[in-house]
């Protein structure tokens, strides 16, 4: 199961930056991360991964044999905390794993949005850009509108937004439009060579999953940013050794 969330302690590294924030170590936020949890705990995972470096898995064991030395509440807000952490102390886990990790360091392009619009121009693709602008923008409402929905709906009703088949459809979408298309001739393919880099990271987080898996019978949770989800849903629905049960519908009230 892939559990998609947006960042509870945002570190201002995604393209969009919230305008709003939650307390989640406030009473009332408390009261729902256990109601997530309880939902969660439905699922029985034996195995528990999240949004943090594979390659600093020896800083996330230290935290979390930290953490269960300590009191059930005394971790900070980040999701990976919060929810990774805190059911694998209720289910008796021993680690939490990190299955994050970097694109390959050459499929990284450094386009800028305005490189890419000139690069439209030269070649003629001033439709392109027009449509791009509208598109921009309406990306940005929607994350904008997502952003302040957090703050009207329970922790539980908004994860289970994010985790919706339609959400998950949008947040493919925004990849596939505008400079996506951005090239012209044989050979040629600027835009779509922008999304390599995003593609490459999100095969080598789920490789590191299936290296999670030691038998049929293992269950794993994965915590994880929002925007990664569509991609890791298409490899887990087509992976002959997984079956992918659904977030959305776990997350709701008995």
């Amino acid at each position: 199961m892939i559990v998609g969330t947006f960042h509870f302690e945002d570190a201002g590294l995604d393209d969009y930056k919230p305008k709003y924030r939650l307390d989640l170590l406030s009473t009332e936020r408390q009261r729902e991360v256990v109601q997530v949890l309880d939902c969660l705990t439905r699922f029985r995972p034996n195995k528990i991964a999240v949004e943090w470096p594979a390659e600093h898995q020896a800083a996330l064991d230290t935290k979390f044999d930290e953490y269960l030395a300590s009191t059930e509440t005394s971790v900070g807000p980040n999701e990976v905390f919060q929810l990774g952490f805190r059911l694998a102390r209720r289910l008796g886990h021993k680690r939490v794993h990190a299955v994050d990790v970097k694109e390959r360091s050459d499929f990284k392009l450094a386009f800028t949005t305005e490189q890419l619009i000139e690069r439209a121009r030269s070649l003629g693709q001033d439709e392109l850009i027009e449509r791009g602008t509208k598109w921009a923008k309406w990306y940005e409402d929607l994350n904008r509108l997502e952003d302040e929905l957090k703050t009207r709906q329970t922790l539980l009703q908004h994860l289970r937004t994010i985790n919706s088949p339609e959400h998950v459809r949008q947040s493919m979408s925004r990849y596939l439009v505008a400079e996506f298309e951005v090239g012209g001739g044989a050979g040629d393919y600027t835009g779509a060579d922008t999304r390599t880099a995003w593609y490459n990271r999100n095969l080598r987080i789920f490789s590191n999953l299936l290296r999670l898996r030691a038998s049929n019978s293992d269950r794993v949770l994965l915590v994880i940013g929002s925007g990664h989800v569509p991609l890791l849903h298409f490899m887990a629905q087509n992976a002959p050794e997984f079956e992918l049960v659904s977030a959305h519908t776990v997350l709701r009230k008995r």
